[in-house]
């Protein structure tokens, strides 16, 4: 199989007049296909990409051309043993209604035509995933334009992070600004992939477990015991100088929240506000107040960066500069993104 830096219609052009021997077996954006043909032909094709400079890279799937018509002699067996397994996964209770978290509206890259659906997976649907292309463009364009359903992140639960490159063309298409991260990473201890994972959604103020997260499973009987560390006290003594928090980092933070507060309380039928976001917040430029009666004039810069209503507020990215008396030199201090937050929908 094959990846490229190219959209249908332009990677369709390398393999006219071949097209019972080329395929597209998933859409991954506007600019990135994949392919696949036999193993020696789809290296002669990389070949040609490459003299063309175009991008491209050969995918280690051991030789399977997944997503294709060339997984239609293993289906039927495919399809028995995911039936067998989902019917034991029954047998054993282990698919109780009451255990399972509330049914969400899905973007299949099966069926991205019908848009977000609470289809149910069946050992007939994975299986037609395995036969057929993926069409992850329009899946992602499904979950990330929804109005209902806003997205404050992407995660990626698969063997690494290699559609980092589509989503982020996909975003871009669309003007927003969606951060992604991966539950595993290539060439590195799935554990410590999994911690990094938690430690980007912890940062992006998302309700992580830390407790969980820190422990260490332990056998105990026929269960796990979680094992918590201990607070170190015997570390060799080390210099490190405290000091103040900046005022001007907590004057632009009030800055941010109120002009937050003032945009939120647009919305029609605003709720009470319970509290307030901050991230990636960053310190640029030390801001100077002149000692004369004229002073310095600041200005706060506000955008929101996906839709958002009173009840699924955004996060909005934030700017403040400042500019001198007789001067037409603007000076950025601090950047970030801040978002209000509502009162939790009762349950």
């Amino acid at each position: 199989m094959l990846a490229t830096g190219h959209d249908p219609e332009q990677a369709s052009e390398y393999f006219r007049g071949h097209e019972d021997e080329i395929k597209i077996a998933a859409i991954n954006s506007s600019g990135s296909v994949t392919l696949f043909r036999e193993v020696d032909a789809i290296v002669k094709l990389s070949a040609v990409l490459s003299a063309n400079g175009v991008f491209n890279r050969l995918l280690k799937t051991g030789g399977t051309a997944y997503h294709s018509h060339h997984m239609i002699p293993l289906g039927s067996d495919y399809s028995k043993m995911l039936a067998g397994g989902l019917e034991r996964v029954m047998e054993l209770g282990l698919s109780d209604e009451r255990q399972r978290y509330p049914r969400i509206s899905w973007a299949s890259s099966v069926t991205p035509d019908k848009g977000q659906s609470d289809l149910t997976v069946t050992a007939s649907y994975l299986r037609v995933s395995l036969e057929s292309p993926g069409r992850f463009s329009k899946a992602v364009l499904n979950l990330v334009s929804s109005e209902s359903h806003p997205i404050d992140v992407l995660v990626k639960i698969g063997p690494h992070g290699a559609l980092k490159s589509p989503l982020d063309q996909i975003f871009k298409s669309l003007g927003k600004s969606i951060p992604s991260a991966s539950s595993l990473r290539r060439k590195e201890d799935g554990r410590i992939s999994l911690l990094h994972l938690a430690g980007t959604l912890f940062g992006l103020n998302a309700e992580i477990e830390l407790a969980y997260t820190n422990a260490v499973d332990e056998p105990r009987g026929t269960g796990l015991n979680l094992v918590h560390g201990c607070t170190a006290i015997d570390l060799p003594p080390y210099q490190y100088t405290y000091g103040p928090i900046p005022f001007s980092l907590l004057l632009h933070i009030c800055l941010a929240i109120v002009a937050a507060s003032e945009a939120y309380y647009w919305f029609p039928e605003p709720l009470r506000i319970t509290g307030y976001s901050l991230r990636n917040v960053a310190i640029k430029t030390a801001l100077k107040i002149p000692e004369d009666d004229y002073g310095v004039d600041i200005i706060l810069s506000m955008e929101l960066v996906d839709t958002a209503t009173a009840k699924l507020p955004t996060w909005s990215s934030f700017s403040v500069s400042s500019v001198v008396r007789d001067s037409n030199e603007w000076t950025e201090h601090c950047a970030g993104f801040v978002k209000v937050k509502p009162p939790s929908p009762k349950k």
